[in-house]
């Protein structure tokens, strides 16, 4: 009877001591684990982010040979008129009307921005020696003149850079005076 009672109580043991040695056992198998959820989700998450990764590689591209003509991968700037004119039925002379045209119009939005962009640089320019002056007057009131250019010269110097996207041909000695 003993033997019969330790092998009840070894069934017993071995059911509590398995439950132990994997504490996940019982929660994988069910419907709605927190685990299960976890790798359903960790697997959308892989999913998503491999589509995002091929439509961004994909973008742009049509049939995928869109750099194939162009030297050393650079993507083609502008409209090919090759397939405008394949998509529109165009004549050979039609083409080269819609490409002359579009050129056109091309240099004179860039012409309009180019003035735009100096005309702001103008009054940016105009407004930095208004504030300037206006500066040097206030300053004229307790400083004498060789102080006054002697601190701007200083906060020239100490100056911290300026990022800046453009190539810094821009900047002379005459823009900070």
């Amino acid at each position: 009877m003993s033997s019969n009672n330790n092998q009840t109580g070894n069934n017993v043991n071995s059911e509590f001591n398995s439950s132990f040695d994997n504490p996940y056992n019982n929660v994988a198998s069910s419907p709605n684990s927190p685990i299960k959820g976890a790798i359903v989700m960790l697997f959308a998450i892989l999913v998503s982010i491999s589509g995002m990764l091929a439509a961004a590689n994909s973008y742009g591209n049509s049939g995928g040979n869109a750099d194939q003509n162009h030297p050393q991968g650079k993507k083609h700037r502008g409209p090919d008129f090759d397939a405008i004119a394949t998509q529109l039925q165009l004549t050979e002379d039609q083409t080269e009307q819609l490409k002359t045209l579009l050129k056109s119009h091309h240099k004179n939005r860039r012409q309009e921005r180019q003035s735009q962009q100096q005309k702001r640089q103008g009054e940016h320019q105009a407004k930095r020696e208004s504030h300037k002056h206006a500066l040097d007057t206030e300053l004229s009131d307790f400083l004498s003149e060789e102080q006054i250019t002697d601190l701007h010269e200083i906060l020239q110097k100490n100056r911290p850079p300026r990022p800046c996207d453009r190539p810094c041909e821009h900047r002379t000695a005459s823009n900070y005076q």
